[in-house]
């Protein structure tokens, strides 16, 4: 998916989010002639919030993830293809990280 930590963003293919019980992790990865990387990994006790977002039909849709800590950047997003954007939702809803 695409991608915004902070004040630096990327567009898919080289965003990637993942999801499991214990952490959420949000990268920049396989950037094209670069081997710089950035990742955030939070726990449920680091995330205050994490909201969806739906900008515009097919590629606007993504979430919104708000840190506790506030001196962490203060902008995550990770926007995914419509048509999967609900495979996204189940998982963060399955691993309890969106009610």
């Amino acid at each position: 998916g695409g991608i915004w930590i902070g004040y630096i963003s990327a567009t898919w293919p080289f965003g990637k989010l993942e999801v499991s019980p214990e952490q959420l992790r949000i990268a920049f990865e396989d950037l094209p002639f670069s081997s710089w990387k950035i990742e955030r990994r939070f726990t449920h006790d680091e995330i205050e919030k994490i909201e969806i977002k739906k900008y515009l039909p097919i590629i606007g849709y993504g979430i919104r993830i708000t840190p506790r800590d506030k001196s962490r950047e203060d902008r995550y997003y990770f926007w995914y293809v419509s048509f999967r954007f609900e495979k996204l939702v189940n998982a963060l809803k399955e691993f309890d990280w969106l009610k």
